[in-house]
């Protein structure tokens, strides 16, 4: 006996034995994970007629429908809806991480060198025009350049970062990114430098009374900046929204903190050209961090068929 149905993403009609009833599987046209239903659903086109093998036998149909056999490995689960918490393993990220990481390397560290670029440019310019300033004597020009060049480097960088986290997050729901993506953050650049002010003020206030306090606010409200740029909350309220995703993943935080700097250490000790890659990696691995301990990525891949 098999199960008929028709997948909800490309609505290519699939059949599959009814021992695999209720479990989830991989769409081969769409890549779309779905549940095998209890029972046949009518197929949404007319069966298509049968081609007869070629001589000699053996010859495949190739309007035939999809067998158990012809199913991938199902993926991680990518979910909609409000976010909530979800305990998660370090480990669990690393390796989520690590194979988007693999599957898009050339587009993420393309970012990370266009961006190491553009600061190295902006700082070469600077440079340049606060040192012509300086040799005309003119101190005031030259700490003007030097204070307003800093704000606007800054001011991009921000910008830019956005569009980057815009890509990763893309990547790590395994949905379609380009390097034109890096700059469509116009739309969340307010909220997220107003999410970042109050970030900053907490974090002034919290280093001032002591070390401690401001690491412990650090590994609370971290996700507030994928929160805002994600559009998932208002600036004000993504620190709420933080701290409950991070209510049971403190110690996941801290670990992934310490792997972030094992792996730049790393890149640097690779003639400082591993870097790059290491700086993709750790981009991913805090967007992968930010999905799965919201709930919005399962920890573990949906069951094989099979």
């Amino acid at each position: 006996m098999a199960i008929e149905f028709a997948c909800p993403g490309c609505q290519k009609e699939l059949r599959v034995a009814d021992e695999f009833a209720g479990r989830n599987a991989k769409c081969p046209n769409c890549q779309t994970v779905v549940q095998v239903p209890q029972t046949a659903e009518p197929p949404t086109q007319p069966a298509q007629p049968a081609v007869p093998p070629a001589a000699g036998g053996g010859g495949a149909n190739p309007y035939e429908s999809p067998t158990v056999d012809s199913y991938q490995l199902p993926g991680y689960e990518v979910r909609t809806g409000e976010l909530h918490n979800q305990p998660v393993t370090a480990n669990a990220v690393i390796n989520y991480a690590w194979q988007v990481w693999k599957d898009n390397m050339g587009l993420l560290v393309g970012v990370v060198l266009f961006l190491a670029g553009i600061n190295w440019v902006i700082a070469f310019v600077l440079g340049m025009m606060q040192g012509g300033f300086e040799q005309n004597g003119q101190q005031g020009a030259a700490v003007t350049v030097a204070l307003l060049g800093n704000i606007s480097a800054q001011l991009l960088q921000l910008y830019l970062g956005i569009g980057q986290t815009q890509i990763t997050l893309k990547v790590a729901r395994r949905q379609p990114a380009q390097f034109a993506d890096l700059f469509q953050g116009g739309p969340r650049f307010l909220p997220v430098l107003g999410a970042g002010i109050l970030a900053m003020l907490a974090m002034m206030a919290g280093f001032a009374l002591c070390i401690v306090p401001g690491i412990i606010l650090a590994l609370m409200f971290w996700p507030f900046y994928w929160i805002v740029v994600d559009d998932k909350s208002s600036a004000l309220e993504s620190f709420s929204v933080a701290r409950m995703i991070t209510s049971e993943n403190m110690a996941t935080t801290a670990l992934l903190w310490l792997t972030s700097v094992g792996f730049i250490i790393l890149g640097l000790l690779a003639l400082c050209i591993g870097v790059l890659f290491a700086a993709a990696l750790v981009s991913v691995m805090w967007s992968t961090a930010y999905l799965m301990m919201s709930g919005q990525i399962a920890t573990q891949p949906a069951e094989q068929l099979g």
